[in-house]
């Protein structure tokens, strides 16, 4: 087994090479300069059962090539749908946010009387 740590969501009975490919899936996602959202730009088939993958990272740019496993690639892909998720939900959290900031200052311009029912 590696001695590197999978993120919680990871943890199951994988076997060692399971374990492996879900490290290595893992790794994909993350850029030397520290951001945990590098993406895919290409892909292509590189051989059988083999993807080249031509990744970039949202931060700094930098862009990256390598080939992976399948098993590697459907590991990346729970993660690009596990990261998905979390960019959903904190989206929903700041439209929400924004509604309700909305909400409070036009009810203080209606209780201040600067908004008047002549405004409609």
């Amino acid at each position: 087994m590696s001695d590197r740590e999978l993120p919680p969501r990871w943890e199951k009975n994988y076997t060692e090479q399971q374990h492996e490919s879900a490290v290595a899936a893992h790794d994909l996602t993350i850029c030397g300069c520290g951001c945990n959202y590098v993406q895919p730009i290409h892909w292509d088939e590189a051989e059988p059962k083999h993807w080249r993958m031509e990744m970039r990272c949202p931060n700094c740019d930098n862009c990256t090539s390598t080939i992976v496993s399948d098993e590697v690639v459907d590991y990346y892909d729970l993660e690009m749908e596990m990261g998905a998720k979390v960019l959903a939900k904190s989206l929903n959290i700041a439209v929400e946010q924004r509604e309700e900031d909305e909400i409070a200052r036009l009810r203080l311009a209606l209780d201040t009387e600067l908004i008047l029912p002549e405004d409609f």
